[in-house]
């Protein structure tokens, strides 16, 4: 940093000449400037194409100056500047080379980051990641411009664009110099970030094997250690990863070259490049590197010859430190400190969490240590709660950090499992992937490459995008993958082998045909009752199988999605004690109806930090409204709760007031309804439909202005008998659910009758149905005998089933003994759901609120178990109605309170 002080009232262009030298380093001609000084009239079209002709930028720089210094344009110049982005150099240049505080950032990088950057160059141009990510994160938080985010992408090789962005980064200013550390840091390249913040050296280190097929061997290890070391969290590598290197701090990146593996290593500290510079001496690098490339392949074992550090290498990492230690560090102090104040705007901010954020919110899921002990009734209910309230920890947690986490927690599931040729298009047309980034993401010949990148242009954009592509997915059919994207959890892969046999790749093949019909959800896929009850036990605890591959190693590859930190505690539980393996050979016999023995089977890692969407929680009141009378029907009409009582035959209207307390309007006698039963409510006709058991007909009561209530009129005087439910469905007919037989009739406003479903055989006891608004299948709850007390499913119109959740603990008839025993120890802490009852959709038709003995059970749209609200106090929940941002429940021994919750 030069010394001379300067009189501030020195001319531009007397600055100008004296910082010359300096100006042709860091000034930028490529991209905007030359464009923006054609425009002004400072440059000729002439002068521009001979400026552009310059083969290196230095060159450019200096060829324009001096047709700046030539013209006298200095001041247009200084302009050009700052249209262009160089703050820094507009600073230098009215510093004359003085640094002031008003700067702050916006100033040329000092020796010390020019040297860790030449240094570097040559390890970086291999070891930097440009493809997953990162540079749309620069683009994102105007780090690079669209100039020259597409000069970057132009390049074909890794290599090519990691050293173009490398020549640009050379002229960034210390500002754009520290946000690109923060970009690494988000893009999971933390090693490179930490060497651009600390200094230091990327060594490389030549290790060179003997194998039968070395070069084979070679790519597989490079592949395999690439994945890892790109996909580790932003805190520390995989375990394994991790122990094996924890005295040489973390690697970069690793690949082939000639007949070597190059590993590059960080040595922030000359004591760290000693140690590494010993250990490859001695040849204990070479027995770590034995042991850790062979637990890398997964066939055959590798043998290292030698380990190396190149000497110009190590002389160049002796002369780094030397020179560290003998420079002048005045300003770094000044720097760091600044440093530590940055916040990187919009994108960049939403997705950097810094450890101290995570440790004072500490707003993931983290698997308790603790042993859970087995109880049921109250305790499961308690056990129940705690685990859904950990996902309520949430709270503090951004929109993008909750994206961002979900990507990482299942960046190898979704990888493999999306289909991007299906998704591209529709990106395209809703302009969340440019035409650039389509073509680059197309030119990809990996499927699994191509998914990765589409993920990660997709998540750098925006949350709303991000949604747009969930959406996509759920367009294209791939439900499955859309539900853990937007839902969060981890998928776990379980890698199954089976005892050969002489067609076993045949069977496994149609085995895995038959699970992927499983897990898309679009897909019309006839299931056995007992399928659909094994699938149930799953639900319950908190898993579903939402992938399945073949392994071109031999055996089945599956995708178990854990929705909670508690499943994968009981996952991990069961592959501890070799249980794991009961649940899939009898998941694959329930398919395939063939009766494999598992030699064999894998769970890969769990050890993510477990995040997942935000849940809605309800507070109830702590003192409900007694309103002393059996209630039997539940409605709501112009924000009014109207409630029916059969022990007086009347109708009350209460208001929700700001305490959650309830206020009565209206109380009238219900002339001629003997027997009032169930309550259903019409927007569109302003009415109320109540049916009448003692003479099996429903009535019509108008609803007037000011919530005025009108005399009861019979609506559908037919003998209707067993009636357990009314509603209203999404085009104002009304739905009555009968029991012996199980049907359910559907009519029209004028009561003609439209539809009529007889009811599949194992609905023994409807209890409620809900239309759902955006398919029109209906959801019934049903009850039965123990030891299968009913549950709740979902059934097209046709009476074709869509979804079932059935509970209850009876064991499965075609399972073994110890099959039936694995899958009751999955779903017994939710023993206690004996009876779903009466239940209602939220405002969106999104999320199903249903009563039940241990509290209100919240099950999303394909009735797997979202979250259980705990009613503490609130005895034996009836029926429930919700409202905007209101949730009522009818409760109590006598089903006469009625409570009100509100979102926490």
């Amino acid at each position: 940093m030069a010394s001379n002080v300067t009189e501030g009232d020195m001319a531009v262009e007397t600055k100008m000449a004296a910082q010359r030298k300096k100006l042709q380093e860091i000034l930028e001609p490529n991209f905007e400037l030359l464009p923006k000084l054609v425009s002004s009239g400072a440059l000729t079209h002439d002068e521009n194409e001979d400026v552009e002709s310059e083969r290196t930028t230095s060159r450019k720089s200096n060829a324009l100056l001096d047709i700046i210094f030539e013209n006298g344009k200095q001041e247009e110049l200084m302009t050009a500047l700052r249209d262009s982005d160089q703050i820094h150099v507009v600073n230098w240049i009215e510093g004359n080379g003085v640094y002031k505080d008003e700067f702050g950032l916006d100033w040329p990088q000092t020796e010390r980051e020019v040297e860790i950057l030449r240094r570097n160059f040559e390890p970086l141009t291999t070891s930097l990641d440009t493809v997953h990510g990162f540079l749309d994160i620069l683009f994102s938080n105007f780090i690079i411009s669209k100039l020259q985010l597409d000069f970057v992408n132009s390049k074909k090789t890794s290599f090519d664009r990691a050293k173009a962005f490398l020549d640009i980064m050379r002229r960034f200013s210390i500002k754009k110099y520290f946000q690109t550390a923060e970009c690494l840091k988000v893009s999971n390249q933390n090693d490179i970030a930490e060497i651009l913040i600390k200094g230091g050296v990327l060594m490389a280190v030549h290790s060179t094997q003997q194998a039968q097929n070395t070069e084979e061997v070679d790519v597989e290890i490079v592949q395999e250690m690439t994945r890892l070391l790109r996909e580790r969290n932003a805190s520390l590598d995989p375990a394994h990863l991790s122990r094996l290197f924890a005295r040489l701090l973390l690697r970069v990146a690793a690949v082939r070259q000639g007949e070597s593996i190059i590993l590059y290593i960080c040595c922030y500290e000359r004591k760290e490049f000693e140690h590494l510079c010993t250990i490859v001496d001695n040849d204990e690098m070479k027995k770590i590197l034995d042991w850790f490339f062979s637990a890398l392949l997964r066939n055959g074992q590798a043998q290292v010859l030698l380990v190396e550090i190149a000497k110009d290498d190590a002389e160049n990492a002796r002369r780094w430190f030397e020179w560290e230690e003998l420079r002048d560090k005045t300003f770094d102090e000044h720097f760091q400190k600044l440093h530590s104040q940055l916040r990187l705007e919009t994108e960049l901010m939403d997705l950097t969490v810094t450890k101290e954020e995570e440790t004072k919110s500490r707003t993931i899921e983290v698997c308790s240590e603790m042993e859970i002990e087995q109880s049921s009734g109250p305790e499961s209910v308690k056990k129940c709660e705690a685990e859904f309230e950990e996902r309520g920890s949430q709270a503090r947690m951004t929109d993008k950090e909750i994206v961002a986490a979900i990507v990482r927690n299942n960046s190898d599931f979704l990888r493999e499992c999306i289909r991007p040729a299906s998704i591209i298009p529709k990106l395209s047309s809703l302009g969340i992937l440019s035409d650039d980034s389509r073509r680059y993401i197309r030119s990809m010949k990996n499927k699994n490459d191509k998914s990765a990148e589409l993920v990660n242009v997709v998540r750098a954009s925006s949350v709303e995008n991000y949604y747009k592509f969930i959406r996509c997915l759920r367009e294209t059919g791939q439900n499955a993958v859309a539900n853990v994207a937007e839902k969060g959890g981890v998928a776990v892969k379980v890698k199954i082998v089976h005892n050969p046999i002489s067609n076993i790749a045949e069977i496994e093949r149609q085995l895995v045909m038959q699970l992927a019909l499983l897990c898309d959800r679009g897909q019309d896929y006839s299931k056995t009752e007992e399928l659909w009850r094994f699938l149930s036990r799953l639900k319950m605890g908190g898993m579903e199988v939402v992938g399945v591959r073949e392994d071109t190693a031999g055996g089945v590859l599956v995708w178990l999605w854990c929705r909670s930190s508690k499943a994968v505690a009981k996952l991990e539980t069961l592959s501890r004690e070799e249980k794991l393996g009961d649940v899939f050979s009898a998941l694959f016999r329930l398919v395939s109806e063939v009766d494999l023995k598992i030699e064999s089977i894998y769970l890969d890692s769990t050890d993510v930090d477990f995040v997942s969407h935000r849940l809605c929680k309800w507070s109830f009141q702590p003192s409900p409204t007694n309103v002393g009378r059996k209630i039997t029907g539940m409605a709501m009409l112009d924000e009014r709760i109207f409630i029916v009582c059969q022990d007086d035959n009347t109708l009350m209207s209460f208001s929700c007031n700001d305490d959650r307390t309830c206020t009565k309007d209206k109380e009238e006698p219900l002339k001629d309804i003997k027997a009032p039963m169930h309550m259903a409510a019409s927007v569109e006709t302003r009415c109320l439909y109540i049916a009448d058991g003692s003479n099996n007909i429903v009535w019509k009561v108008g609803i007037g202005p000011q919530g005025k209530i009108d005399d009861p009129e019979i609506w559908l005087d037919r003998s209707i008998h067993q009636i357990s439910s009314l509603s209203v469905g999404r085009k104002d007919d009304v739905l009555v659910l009968r029991r012996k037989p199980s049907v359910l009739e559907g009519y029209h406003v004028d009561a003609k009758l439209d539809v009529t479903l007889e009811l599949p055989e194992q609905i023994v006891d409807p209890l409620h149905v809900v239309e759902a608004s955006s398919s029109g299948d209906f959801i019934i709850s049903y009850g039965g005998a123990e030891p299968n007390p009913g549950g709740i499913c979902r059934i097209t119109r046709e009476g074709r089933w869509v979804f079932r959740l059935d509970l209850g603990s009876g064991p499965i008839g075609t399972l073994s003994p110890e099959e039936n025993s694995v899958l009751l120890s999955v779903s017994e802490d939710l023993e206690f759901l004996k009876v779903l009852g009466n239940f209602t959709f939220d405002d969106d038709g999104d999320l199903l609120y249903v009563c039940s003995e241990g509290g209100i059970v919240v099950l999303d749209s394909e009735l797997s178990i979202e979250n259980v609200n705990s009613t503490r106090g609130l005895e034996k929940p009836h029926r429930i109605q919700c409202a905007t941002d209101v949730l009522l429940l009818i409760h109590g021994a006598g089903q006469n309170l009625l409570s009100v919750a509100i979102k926490e």
